[in-house]
């Protein structure tokens, strides 16, 4: 339904490998939660940003 309302959706509470799998199964292309980062400092996340960390799906 988002697609067709040209909306973007972000997916919360992605916790395991196969519920990130099922998200790009289902065109999902934002997700969040603790499987791809926990909580963390803000001197953490900043160093995360300014990489090229990447989450592979496959």
């Amino acid at each position: 339904m988002a697609e067709a309302l040209d909306l973007e959706v972000t997916a919360e509470g992605v916790e395991t490998h196969d519920q990130l799998v099922n998200l790009k199964k289902l065109r999902c292309r934002l997700a969040q939660g603790f499987y791809l980062a926990r909580p963390m400092p803000p001197a953490d996340l900043d160093r995360l940003m300014t990489g090229s960390y990447r989450w592979d799906v496959d």
